[in-house]
């Protein structure tokens, strides 16, 4: 079985990550949340930097989030999130997944999934992001 060393597991989970910071459109990336038809729900803002440095976690690394900016207008209609897609600065998706609530098997575990019509806001509370090596 092929093994990594944990810098090369840490390098590579840094470079990914750092990929969301690049970009001139926007001053940020962001977490654009979708329903089961790819309607946008919600897109609460990244920080810039969007990820602090990963750190090894048993044996494969993960990051956290840097604060994550609410968005304070959501769409009206509501819907349930069933993907997410993490974008760089030019709105490019440099991670899709589904999402879901915990025991569902989606790549993306949340608390609720529901955004309620005419929400006032949608946030995320932490993000942590993993890779898993062989």
């Amino acid at each position: 079985m092929a093994t990594h060393h944990d810098r090369v597991k840490l390098a590579a989970l840094n470079g990914y990550l750092d990929e969301l910071d690049v970009g001139t459109t926007d001053a940020n990336g962001d977490v654009q949340l979708l329903d089961s038809v790819a309607a946008e729900l919600a897109q609460p803002q990244l920080s810039n930097p969007a990820f602090g440095a990963a750190a090894m976690n048993g044996a494969n690394p993960e990051a956290d989030a840097n604060p994550i900016t609410d968005d304070i207008t959501p769409e009206v209609a509501g819907g349930d999130i069933a993907a997410m897609k993490l974008r760089d600065r030019d709105n490019i998706a440099m991670y899709e997944g589904t999402v879901g609530l915990p025991g569902s098997g989606a790549n993306i575990i949340m608390s609720d999934v529901t955004v309620p019509p005419s929400a006032d806001f949608v946030g995320i509370d932490n993000l942590t992001f993993s890779f898993a090596f062989g």
